[in-house]
């Protein structure tokens, strides 16, 4: 078990960095050798159902901030971004669409997919 945690750790690092150097415009947070990143979404996508509809019509999978929200004094809108479960090719082509969608007005996001 402790081999198997290693070596994630060392494998998503780098996976890591080049999420977090992609979303640098954006405030985030994320360990160096986590799994997931969670982007607070910019003001003009307060809807975060919308932002995830949109990189679903691009077929990149998110997973809207507010699934994962405790309480009762409300969430900020946000999305959870997996490091892990593709190629690094489509890891960089998902980061990139996330961040150009996140630089654009809504519906001009709605309107690209």
């Amino acid at each position: 078990a402790t081999e198997l945690l290693a070596w994630q750790r060392d494998a998503l690092a780098p996976r890591m960095r080049r999420a977090r150097q992609t979303l640098r415009s954006w405030p985030h947070a994320a360990a160096p050798h986590g799994l997931h990143l969670w982007l607070p979404l910019p003001a003009a996508w307060a809807d975060e159902a919308a932002f995830v509809a949109a990189l679903r019509s691009r077929g990149i999978a998110v997973a809207a901030g507010s699934h994962f929200h405790i309480g009762d004094n409300g969430s900020v809108p946000g999305v959870r971004i997996s490091v892990g479960s593709v190629d690094d090719e489509a890891l960089d082509a998902g980061l990139a669409a996330i961040a150009g969608l996140a630089a654009a007005r809504p519906e001009a996001g709605a309107a690209a997919g």
